[in-house]
C-alpha cells in the first residue's frame, strides 16, 4: 500500500458574532482499515490562531509537531498587516 493512500479527513470551522468552534475527526486509516483514533489534526499557533489540516499525515506531523517557527512568525505578520 502506497504511503499517498493514507490521507483524508473531515475538518469544521464556524464562526459565530464573539466564538469561533472548529473540529475534526481522529481517525488516522487507509480505506476501511483503522490504524489510530487518537490523531491530532487540529493545532494552536498562538493564543489567537488555530489551524485545521486534513490530508497526508507526515505532512501534518512535519508542518504542525512541533510548529516551525518561521510559521509562526509568518502567521503573525499576517495578523499584524491585517490590524
Amino acid at each position: 500500500m502506497s504511503i499517498m493512500s493514507y490521507n483524508g479527513s473531515a475538518i469544521i470551522a464556524m464562526v459565530g458574532k464573539d466564538c469561533v468552534a472548529i473540529c475534526s475527526d481522529l481517525r488516522f486509516g487507509v480505506q476501511h482499515q483503522t490504524l489510530a483514533t487518537d490523531f491530532k489534526k487540529i493545532f494552536k499557533i498562538n493564543d489567537e490562531c488555530y489551524v485545521g489540516l486534513s490530508g497526508l499525515g507526515s505532512d501534518m506531523q512535519t508542518l504542525c509537531d512541533p510548529p516551525p517557527n518561521d510559521f509562526c512568525v509568518f502567521l503573525n505578520s499576517v495578523k499584524t498587516s491585517s490590524n
